[in-house]
């Protein structure tokens, strides 16, 4: 496309073009890394970066253009943006002024990224039935159960989230739970040419904070939960909700498609209140506390799941799921929900409820023929330590020991709350790392036993070697007892200042285990 077709994509919002709009545009990208001749780079002001101090590496790597934010005059990125089109004297970057690159001024760069990116992937949404899921916790499998409704009801569907983005089947991995806008738009696209009609998308806060959803257009948008998480990022927790709501207030404004729109609303959760009054779209319930328009009755919990009747307003259907805890139950609802709205039929939600049997990190038991259960989770917050330690009560086993910590560089203020919960929870708890980032991890330890009530101190300890505590946690564990290993489930690696090494708490389990006899030190109870 060509530079001006872009632009105009971005409507009014105050853009400026200096250069020559005529020139032909091959592709859009914010990491100057990625960079490819013909290619137009935004400068997009990150956490720890300046994209504005890459444009000399860009126009090495052949950008054809620029897009950059507005800056107050004598500010640092003014100072670096007078240096990118001003100065020609850099012995390594020749200004990008001297050799006539276009540049766009606007007023928000990660808008206009969006924008942009939008038009020139052709507006992939206008070709998919798009479901929205956000939430503090649940968003994974939520979106898992999904994919499987649309499969099971016979449509071609794609899944973008935290673990992976999937492609009609093909795996493609990710780096972030929503990806950037540019990412996501080239990602819809592959989708809708791949023959996708159906997409089950998770949209965090940060993504609808940081505008990478600009330019999609859902279909339905599901609130699983809010609860406290990411106060690192947002401030406070009505900052956090008012993100949420984003998704909502946005159903159906500016719609390019046909068809309604609908916001699922988890009733039990106190924040669907907010999320109700910011939208104009149809409103459709679920819960099991309060009357909703989608309920389950009869449920049992089995071993590694429930039983259920999923009751709607066009029927009841009995499931057996494979997905443990009262939370599950919930997450198959939402589904339930979307499968309402959209005219499918309740023999597909039964066979996507019990299709799916496990998702990756959640919940998931690693079995290598040990007397006890091991469970790894990817619980990193108070809500989701607390709902994996009472799915836990509802196992038949002996004693739990759970493993956890918290990660670094992020939200402070859950660390006591996380303490608290897994003493009181659980039988035994062991403290450790998760992903330290820049933070010392004793430091983070210490601030987690704040929360830890001084008449609980024999029912944990510290080991901050993440690889030893688990090796602590199974050398105590006897036979019929459960360990959880929370905070990281699916992930591969752990980060620490700077540099990540490879770690994967199911792998590490398997090799300690791996090791002669362990484990079968206790009695039968």
């Amino acid at each position: 496309m060509r530079l001006a077709e872009l632009c105009q994509a971005m409507g009014s919002d105050g853009w400026q073009v200096f250069g020559d709009m005529g020139v032909e545009i091959s592709g859009i990208t914010n990491d100057s890394r990625k960079v490819a001749p013909g290619d137009l780079f935004v400068c997009v002001h990150g956490f720890k970066k300046d994209g504005h101090t890459y444009i000399g590496e860009a126009f090495e790597r052949g950008a054809r253009a620029v897009v950059v934010q507005r800056a107050p005059p004598g500010s640092p990125e003014d100072v670096a943006l007078r240096m990118a089109f001003e100065i020609g004297d850099d012995p390594i970057y020749p200004s990008a002024q001297s050799h006539s690159l276009p540049r766009v001024e606007v007023t928000d760069s990660r808008r206009a990224l969006a924008a942009m990116a939008t038009a020139f992937y052709g507006h992939p949404t206008d070709d998919l039935r798009v479901v929205g899921v956000t939430g503090t916790n649940g968003k994974t499998t939520t979106a898992f159960l999904l994919e499987a409704l649309f499969t099971a009801a016979g449509k071609t569907a794609g899944l973008i989230g935290t673990i992976y983005n999937r492609i009609a089947g093909r795996l493609l991995e990710t780096q972030r739970t929503t990806p950037d806008s540019a990412d996501l738009q080239r990602l819809l696209r592959q989708m809708v040419d791949s023959g996708v009609t159906h997409v089950a998308m998770e949209v965090s806060s940060h993504a609808l904070e940081l505008s990478r959803t600009v330019g999609c257009e859902f279909d339905v948008a599901i609130l699983t939960n809010v609860t406290r998480d990411h106060f690192d990022f947002h401030g406070t927790f009505e900052r956090y909700l008012g993100a949420k709501s984003k998704l909502f207030a946005d159903l159906g404004r500016g719609a390019r498609k046909p068809g309604p729109k609908a916001a699922v609303l988890n009733i039990d959760d106190p924040s669907a209140s907010a999320m109700a009054e910011a939208t104009r779209a149809q409103i459709v319930t679920f819960g099991l506390s309060h009357p909703a328009d989608v309920t389950a009755r009869n449920i049992r919990p089995q071993l590694f799941g429930n039983s259920y009747v999923i009751s709607t307003p066009v029927g009841e259907i009995p499931v057996t799921s494979r997905l443990p805890g009262r939370f599950n139950i919930y997450n198959s609802l939402a589904m339930a929900a979307v499968a309402l709205i959209d005219g499918i039929d309740l023999g597909a939600v039964k066979r996507a409820v019990e299709s799916l049997t496990g998702v990756p990190g959640r919940f998931e038991i690693v079995d290598c023929g040990q007397p006890y259960m091991v469970v790894v989770d990817f619980a990193h917050n108070p809500d989701a330590l607390q709902r994996v330690l009472e799915a836990a009560r509802e196992q038949p086993h002996g004693r739990t020991i759970v493993v956890f910590g918290c990660e670094g560089d992020k939200d402070r203020t859950k660390r006591p709350y996380m303490g608290d919960i897994a003493v009181r929870l659980a039988d035994f708890a062991i403290i450790t790392s998760d992903n330290t980032h820049s933070e010392d991890p004793a430091a983070i330890i210490a601030e987690i036993e704040k929360g830890i009530d001084p008449g609980f101190e024999d029912k944990y300890m510290v080991i901050i070697d993440r690889y030893e505590a688990i090796r602590e946690a199974l050398s105590r564990a006897g036979r019929g007892d459960m360990v959880i290993i929370a905070g990281k489930g699916h992930e591969t690696t752990q980060v620490f200042d700077g540099w990540a090494r490879p770690f994967d708490d199911r792998l590490v389990v398997r090799e300690l285990l791996a090791e002669p006899v362990r484990g079968d030190h206790r009695p039968d109870r």
